[in-house]
């Protein structure tokens, strides 16, 4: 059921026909203005005209205006503003969706044992975004994202210390409880390096990982995300070419924030492009026996990341 209320609500049904753009309404129907195709303002306009409403409500009808948004839709009327997402682009359940609004906004349900003059403003009947998208069966939080991307990391070289690339994979879950806000987790693995350190060869590998709070708008052609929490590494050195193997393993945390774009917004299957930073206040030294530290680790990292991110809406 997509919405219950004691209004009396005829046969859900939108003619065919017409244009996107202002209704075609009958005299004493209300003029729906609407912008973009999905939901259109005329099969807005004749879903409407099909409840059973007053006359009076009809005419009495502020300028309305529905307009089509990507993966959401937007109603506005009488100064009420209401934001739907639907990542399905289901037009003819956005015309129902926006029908109903109207229609309760326009002639709110009577509350029992409520006397008419007492009745609360019309702006309190409006459902919420969230409660009515979820009874339309589309655009219901939470969203998510599943991504899987070639990573690269690296540091410029600074001082006595040497630039560095390392490559490898990255995957990350991305759950969000409102349209825009979300937590990622990321978990990935980098090929190991090999360091020349007071001339001993030392061998790295890291395996990276993230928490983070992210922030994500799809209003554009391009979905731009940014990211930023907890940045952290569990990673192994090993000396080389010594009589006895001295391995070492250590846990790295920090910080760290990143940038994502997503193209096009819109697609349940997209490629993404990423950049970031990574700053870790520690520095772990690299020990070797009888030579005592002979380096560091270092304190920042740049990334870069490219792959593919599959929606879960």
């Amino acid at each position: 059921m997509l919405l219950a209320f004691s209004l009396s609500l005829s046969v859900w049904a939108a003619p065919p026909g017409g244009a996107p753009g202002t209704s075609d309404a009958a005299p004493d129907g209300p003029v729906i203005k609407g912008t973009g195709a999905c939901p259109r303002a005329d099969i807005v306009a004749a879903t409407l005209q099909s409840f059973d409403l007053p006359k009076s409500a009809l005419h009495e009808a502020s300028p309305i205006e529905v307009a089509d948004l990507g993966d959401r839709f937007r109603i506005s009327m009488g100064g009420q503003i209401r934001e739907y997402d639907d990542p399905t682009h289901d037009c003819a359940e956005r015309a129902r969706i926006a029908a109903v609004f109207i229609a309760l906004v326009l002639s709110p349900p009577e509350v029992p044992g409520e006397a008419p003059a007492a009745r609360r403003p019309r702006a309190t009947a409006a459902p919420s975004p969230s409660s009515t998208a979820r009874a339309a069966g589309g655009g219901a939080f939470p969203w998510g994202r599943f991504e899987a991307a070639g990573r690269f990391d690296g540091a410029p070289g600074l001082g006595n210390s040497d630039g560095f690339v390392e490559g490898g994979a990255m995957i990350r879950m991305a759950l969000g409880w409102s349209a825009s806000w979300g937590v990622e987790l990321g978990l990935g693995v980098l090929a190991s390096r090999m360091v020349q350190l007071e001339g001993v060869t030392a061998r790295e590998q890291r395996f990276p990982f993230q928490l983070s709070l992210c922030w994500r708008t799809h209003a554009l052609p391009v979905e731009i995300s940014v990211a930023a929490g907890l940045a952290g590494a569990w990673f192994t050195t090993e000396a080389t070419e010594l009589p006895v193997s001295d391995r070492q393993s250590r846990l790295d945390i920090g910080a760290g924030v990143g940038l994502k774009a997503r193209w096009p917004a819109t697609s349940r299957l997209a490629p993404f492009i990423g950049a970031g930073f990574e700053y870790f206040p520690r520095a772990y030294t690299f020990d070797v026996g009888g030579r005592g530290a002979i380096g560091s680790t270092s304190s920042f990292r740049l990334t870069g990341e490219l792959g593919l991110s599959v929606a879960l809406e």
